[in-house]
């Protein structure tokens, strides 16, 4: 009765053990981010997967290898992009995002530069970006902002910074970004075009603490909802809008963002629809975001303590469930809570727009499995043993009283 209890003791004690080193791997795997790698590779794939129809009141007009071939040599007179505008105002776009750097003069033809800011004058509703620019790699970014003639005009102003991460694939964005007093300044470049059309844009917030960028604020990020691969979005030629090629009322109510596709201008970033298609352009990048605000959709990441939490409630659930299972039913429970698990994280993605990566919990469900089998093997080996001793102590006691 003594060796039954001691035995029933050290089971207890060896599952407490078991359960403290899984939340421990738990918590250490969660603070230092050590599956970062496989966080990111199940986003993309969960997010490759969730493709939705884009806003129709998004178009993008391309500067693409047709219409280089067709008006000439990059960078084109600005002559060319006043023309654009004037046709865009005649089909009452409601915005016009125009994601092309104008920071520095026509150094040979100044009369272009007042003809486009004319244009933005008598448009009266473009969008120019703010770039973030670097004197040189040792000092903190500066703004870029177009020219002033240019700046002025505008009837506003939005940053184009894109968030890469560690893998340098683009999933995030700062919807704020700049440096004012310590405060962010820049509204997203979608953002801008937001305001213009009387959509709520909500306030700035504070910045965020920890800027990786030295002199340079940032506030409000939020992962980027693709909407799809790249080409998912309504777009024309840049060429086909100077020669008229279009529909009656095509642009009538849109917003309308411009910027270049061709190969070769270095306007792309991989994006989680890379392993899949090639890389998409900025341009496109500001439509999917500009896409995701028009429609309410903030994708965020689920908060440290809660994720912290869900990682031990579902990383522990195996070894709660195995006790009340026999072996065989044990690997089906496992095989079973590690889908439960990945379901769960694509309901949070798809139905409330928050991502939790089930990477650490599904590794540590992977490995409970043969933890318990192996501790279950030790408690019968042990059982065994016991009874292969007791078996023994009898027959010598046998032994001895037939020698008596």
């Amino acid at each position: 009765m003594i060796f039954r209890l001691g035995n029933r003791q050290r089971d207890r004690l060896e599952k407490l053990l078991l359960a403290l080193v899984l939340a421990l791997a738990a918590i250490a795997f969660s603070h230092y981010h050590w599956l970062w790698r496989q966080d990111n590779l199940l986003y993309d794939a969960q997010l490759s997967l969730w493709q939705r129809q884009p806003d129709p009141r998004i178009v993008i007009i391309t500067i693409d290898d047709a219409s280089l071939s067709r008006i000439g040599h990059w960078p084109w007179p600005r002559s060319v992009h006043a023309r654009l505008l004037d046709i865009l105002a005649r089909e009452q776009a409601a915005a016009i995002g125009v994601d092309i750097i104008f920071n520095e003069a026509d150094r040979q033809q100044s009369e272009n530069d007042r003809q486009l800011a004319a244009a933005i004058a008598r448009a009266g509703n473009v969008v120019l970006p703010v770039y973030m620019r670097p004197p040189h790699p040792q000092a903190p970014p500066m703004t870029a902002l177009p020219l002033p003639m240019f700046t002025a005009r505008a009837a506003g102003l939005g940053h184009v910074h894109i968030e890469l991460d560690r893998d340098s694939i683009a999933r995030r964005v700062f919807l704020y970004e700049g440096l004012e007093n310590g405060k962010p300044l820049w509204p997203h470049f979608s953002l801008a075009l937001m305001k213009l059309t009387g959509q709520p844009t909500g306030s700035p917030p504070r910045a965020k603490k920890g800027s990786a960028l030295p002199g340079w604020q940032r506030a409000e990020p939020v992962l980027i909802p693709y909407a799809g691969p790249p080409g998912h979005f309504s777009r024309i030629s840049y060429q086909q809008v100077l020669a008229g090629v279009y529909p009656k009322g095509f642009f009538r109510g849109k917003y309308v963002l411009i910027g270049a596709t061709a190969e070769g201008m270095g306007d792309t970033l991989p994006t989680p629809f890379s392993g899949h298609s090639r890389a998409m352009s900025g341009v496109e990048i500001n439509a999917n975001i500009l896409d995701a605000r028009l429609g309410g959709l903030s994708l965020r990441p689920l908060g440290a303590s809660a994720g912290l939490v869900l990682n031990l409630l579902l990383s522990l659930l195996p070894l709660f469930v195995f006790q009340f299972l026999k072996p065989r039913h044990a690997l089906l429970a496992a095989g079973f809570i590690m889908v439960a698990t990945l379901t769960l994280s694509a309901l949070l993605l798809w139905w409330f727009h928050i991502w939790y990566s089930p990477a650490l919990p599904l590794l540590l469900q992977l490995i409970s499995y043969p933890l318990w089998s192996w501790r279950q093997l030790e408690h019968a080996l042990r059982h065994l043993n016991h009874e292969l001793d007791e078996l023994n102590r009898q027959r010598q006691q046998l032994r001895i009283y037939q020698r008596s």
